[in-house]
């Protein structure tokens, strides 16, 4: 299952949508869970398999959201508006 946000993430960055990028970097670590069973339920997902699955992939010696998170921070940052320039 937890392949299905890394999707989310990876729509978002292949279809270069800004909005959909700004709205996941500016997740915190502690929003995580609820992001995922918010996205679930949008999804149509039942909520007795979204309550097991949220318990699941967040439980207390899982780094899951942490994972997840880190990813979302690497991949949809916001580009500089200036692009550095190179030392000759």
């Amino acid at each position: 299952m937890s392949g299905f946000f890394y999707e989310i993430v990876t729509d978002a960055i292949n279809y270069d949508d800004k909005e959909k990028k700004a709205e996941l970097y500016a997740l915190t670590l502690l929003g995580m869970e609820n992001w995922c069973c918010v996205e679930m339920d949008d999804a149509g997902i039942p909520l007795q398999f979204i309550n097991y699955t949220c318990a699941d992939l967040f439980a207390g010696d899982s780094d899951f959201g942490y994972k997840l998170w880190r990813y979302i921070q690497d991949t949809c940052a916001p580009e500089d508006s200036e692009p550095e320039s190179e030392a000759e």
